[in-house]
């Protein structure tokens, strides 16, 4: 989502798991850019935020933000610090090898 202050001026939904999902997360990850993921703007529900709720599996939804997939893998016994250093693709990655487990 790109806003100026309260008013968003764009909203996008990637495609879970694209290249265009891990763009916008690094725009969304700069300050600068002006992009910013919804879930993450204090007051946005009102614009329909999407969900941040699990999958019935318990892991979270793939549109989930970084933060809430590094809370996942510390809640699955990953160091915080561990889980700081994964990218959000890694910590998808890693949700998928436990599931084939």
């Amino acid at each position: 989502m790109r806003a100026a202050g309260g008013h968003v001026a764009e909203r996008i939904a990637p495609e879970p798991g694209s290249d265009e999902e891990q763009r916008l997360d690094q725009l969304a990850a700069d300050p600068a850019s002006g992009w910013r993921r919804i879930e993450d703007v204090e007051g946005a529900v009102g614009h329909g935020a999407a969900p941040s709720t699990p999958t019935a599996g318990g892991r979270p939804r793939k549109n989930a933000s970084e933060a809430v997939w590094r809370d996942w893998a510390v809640s699955h016994g990953m160091d915080r610090e561990q889980a700081d250093d994964l990218t959000k693709a890694q910590l998808i990655e890693l949700a998928d090898q436990l599931e084939e487990e």
